[in-house]
Formats: C-alpha cells, structure tokens, sequence
C-alpha cells in the first residue's frame, strides 16, 4: 500500500534529478510504501528519457510529463496523480537523506495519535455536558487543536 507519494516538480533540470531520484530510492523505507512522482514541464534536456530508463528498474517512479505553468501547477498536477495518503513535495535539486520519508511517516503517525487523543478528550468533556454519541467518531478538528510537523 502506498503511504507516502513524493511530488518532485521540474523543467529542464536533469543534472541535479539525476542525484536526486537516486536519493529517494534509496529510503529506509519499503519501496512498496511510496511513490516519486516526477511532474516534468516538457523538458528538452533528457528528462523523459531518464525517467522511462528509471521507471523501468523502479516501477514506483512515476513521469507525469505536461505543459505546467510554474512549480505550484506542477505540484498540483502531483497531488492529484497521487495514490498515497500523505503527499511529500521535493524539488529536483534536494539530495533527500535515506530516512526523510520514514521520519516523515512517524511524525505523521505521532501527530494522528496525537490528534485521536485530543479529540477523545474533548468528545469525553463534550459527553459530560450530555451530548454522548452525538459526534462522529472521527470529524474535523479546530485548526487551533492541531499541530504541525517541523523538519
């Protein structure tokens, strides 16, 4: 199952994907828990090569080639190929050390436990004023309830 999907924008920047695609497969992480879903803008410079001889050995890598117009439409273009819960942006010069993603993935889950208690808590003050079983298990969470993860 795919945890983890990592959008990774680019235009003409084969040099330095070519150092950064290896980074992220080398994670400590099992390659079955995440994507590299590279969004190329129509490079001219080899990218689509690259990634077709890469995706070949490494089917989790993934070529989503089209005319983007900046890195944002290029993320987004990522988001919505994604097939993991949790969508994790690279760009195509950032060398990624082999435990980013499952450090990623544990403060995630940190984070939900975190979150399931705070939202026990207030389900469990909330039943005390006599709205027992009114909320759904699992809701939206005041933005001021959460936290987030900083690397």
């Amino acid at each position: 199952m795919t945890e983890i999907s990592v959008v990774v924008p680019t235009y003409n920047r084969l040099e330095t994907l070519a150092h950064v695609v290896p980074t992220l497969l080398a994670q400590n992480l099992d390659s079955a828990a995440y994507e590299v879903l590279v969004c190329d803008s129509n490079s001219s410079d080899g990218t689509a090569e690259y990634l077709a001889q890469v995706s070949e050995r490494h089917p989790t890598v993934r070529h989503l080639p089209g005319t983007y117009s900046g890195r944002a439409a290029a993320r987004n273009a990522g988001i919505a190929a994604a097939r993991g819960e949790i969508v994790l942006f690279n760009d195509a010069d950032i060398l990624a050390s082999n435990d980013l993603l499952s450090t990623h993935l544990r403060r995630h889950r940190e984070n939900e436990r975190q979150q399931k208690r705070e939202i026990d808590d207030v389900a469990g003050h909330d039943r005390l004023q006599g709205d027992a079983g009114q909320w759904p298990r699992r809701r939206l969470v005041p933005e001021t309830m959460l936290r987030h993860c900083a690397f």
